[in-house]
């Protein structure tokens, strides 16, 4: 198996609980990855594992042809993977721009800044406001500028558009569109159902209880599974 990612007989675990059973894929580069399943069927495990945030005890993951199983969270970003995690996880003491620079792990310039800039203006705008003073939508954004900052070569989206009002789940569907076509990136992307944010995705697999429970046909022109239509996110009621 080759690929940018490649995930070998993988099987991890979350303090005692299995998380992951005997997981092998691959992402090539340049491809985007759909991952659907109901709440605890290991998607976000799935990530997790590839960030170093679970414990491996069984397979192999490689990422750029390089081992990256055994290196702590911190390195693997650095290799160049972005994470937009479901919890958002942003910190809500540092300011927006403290937030996005923090994701890159090494010292920033403008340069790191103008992609995420230009998707998001309102981050630019925001650069002196608390993490703690956001709201929900606002928090996911911030989220999203982060995974993208350094430009990685993989984006990991666990589910993108959970809570968003309509405005800003367009501004993340172009974040997306635009992180695809300018910098030729590879994407992985999670979701209980087939979303908008699936749309560009080649492939797209099913799990549950912590295994791939099969692939799924992609649909003509990027439609779901077996030609579903993309299911409509519902809007975050209006504050």
């Amino acid at each position: 198996m080759t690929g940018l990612l490649v995930l070998n007989g993988v099987t991890a675990i979350d303090g005692d609980t299995i998380v992951l059973r005997d997981i092998a894929l691959s992402v090539a580069q340049g491809e985007s990855l759909a991952v659907m399943g109901p709440p605890g069927a290991g998607k976000t495990a799935l990530l997790a594992t590839i960030l170093g945030q679970t414990r491996l005890i069984d397979g192999e993951i490689d990422f750029g042809g390089r081992p990256i199983d055994q290196l702590p969270t911190h390195r693997v970003a650095r290799l160049g993977i972005g994470h937009m995690p479901q919890t958002r996880a942003i910190f809500p003491s540092l300011t927006v721009e403290e937030n996005l620079a923090i994701a890159v792990r090494r010292p920033t310039k403008k340069s790191d800044f103008a992609l995420v800039h230009r998707l998001f203006p309102g981050l630019a705008d925001a650069r002196r406001r608390m993490g703690a003073d956001l709201a929900p939508g606002e928090r996911t954004i911030l989220a999203m500028g982060r995974a993208l900052m350094g430009q990685p070569g993989l984006l990991l989206l666990d589910d993108p558009l959970a809570d968003l009002a309509q405005d800003e789940i367009a501004a993340v569907l172009n974040a997306v569109r635009t992180y695809r076509a300018e910098t030729g990136g590879s994407a992985i992307v999670t979701g209980r159902e087939w979303t908008q944010a699936m749309a560009g995705c080649g492939r797209a697999i099913a799990m549950a209880n912590g295994r791939i429970a099969g692939t799924l046909k992609i649909g003509p022109k990027g439609t779901g599974p077996e030609g579903a239509e993309p299911e409509e996110p519902t809007p975050a009621p209006a504050a």
